[in-house]
């Protein structure tokens, strides 16, 4: 019986030792461990018809006996019982001291990703890749002074901020009332759950959102060459955005446009696209932004909503006389 080179593995099935009349085999070039059948053919084979196995073992010549094997085999799993448990009190040991050595910040500094403070005032969320304080953001825009403002927009104030890490945020502050409460803060909630699972290149990209008594901001990327109607009411800048480039400011926002409708589930509709909330990077790609107006557009259900938007900017369809 010839079943070499098969890739068989594992152990020789002990049913073979019924197989007296079994006069000559050949098991090489497979992955075979463990003894061979002690009858004829496999006692009497030549050392070839076994070579090239995993780990054979039994009373033939070029074989090592199975008592050897047997041993090793309860030594490597007595190591392994050892070393197991010991490794595993080993690491939890090093979590135990590390939780001692780096002890957590108060929750009332940190803003962490997608993480609740104990303060029933705030609620806070940073989707970048570090954690950032309160006050780094205060630090930043010297505690929101006018000097690094660079726009009204909506419902806040726009600044200018350069985190410690080199990198340019723009922070848009919202308005207090004289109560000390938020004006508008069912538009500056809204924004942010419209934000938070938007994902496309020509969208504003939220980074955090912070509202505490004190400030309530959100934290956006920054893009460098502002709004488009910025762009476009300034003659020098006017002359650089040639026709070829506001083309593509168009694409962009149709790409962002169609990414809202046809693959945000529910649907989005932003309700107030105008060329003050389309702004432009340094490649002069846009990027919609400003949506603390906007809906969800929910299947099955009839959706009805007050007027929002620019005079000028929103659909024919909107107006009803």
């Amino acid at each position: 019986m010839n079943l070499s080179h098969n890739k068989l593995s594992g152990l020789i099935p002990t049913a073979f030792v019924d197989l007296a009349s079994l006069t000559a085999v050949d098991i090489s070039y497979n992955e075979l461990e463990g003894p061979i059948p002690k009858i004829k053919g496999f006692i009497e084979a030549p050392f070839e018809a076994f070579m090239n196995n995993s780990g054979l073992c039994g009373n033939v010549s070029g074989l090592k006996p199975c008592t050897l094997l047997t041993s090793r085999r309860k030594s490597n799993k007595i190591v392994i019982l050892i070393l197991v448990p010991l490794l595993g009190s080993l690491l939890l040991l090093l979590i135990m001291v590390g939780c001692l050595y780096f002890p957590h910040r108060p929750s009332r500094e940190r803003i962490s990703c997608l993480g609740e403070r104990q303060s029933p005032h705030s609620f806070v969320v940073w989707g970048h890749e570090e954690e950032i304080l309160h006050e780094t953001i205060i630090q930043a825009t010297n505690n929101f002074n006018f000097n690094n403002c660079i726009g009204k927009r909506g419902y806040g104030i726009v600044y200018r901020a350069m985190l410690p890490t080199g990198q340019v945020v723009a922070v848009k502050k919202l308005h207090p009332s004289r109560e000390g409460e938020l004006m508008d803060l069912k538009t500056f909630r809204n924004e942010i759950r419209m934000l938070i699972d938007i994902r496309h290149r020509n969208t504003m990209k939220l980074y955090g959102f912070c509202s505490l008594i004190e400030h309530s901001f959100l934290v956006y990327e920054f893009i460098e060459r502002g709004s488009l109607k910025m762009n476009l009411s300034s003659e020098e800048q006017a002359m650089d955005l040639d026709w070829n480039r506001r083309l593509n400011v168009v694409k962009g926002v149709a790409n962002a446009l169609s990414y809202l409708h046809h693959d945000c589930s529910p649907p989005i509709i932003h309700r107030d696209i105008s060329s003050s909330n389309v702004l432009l990077d340094l490649e002069y790609e846009a990027h919609v932004s400003d949506f603390g107006t906007a809906r969800l557009l929910m299947p099955d259900s009839t959706n009805w909503t007050s007027f929002a938007g620019t005079f000028g900017y929103t659909a024919p369809g909107t107006y009803l006389i």
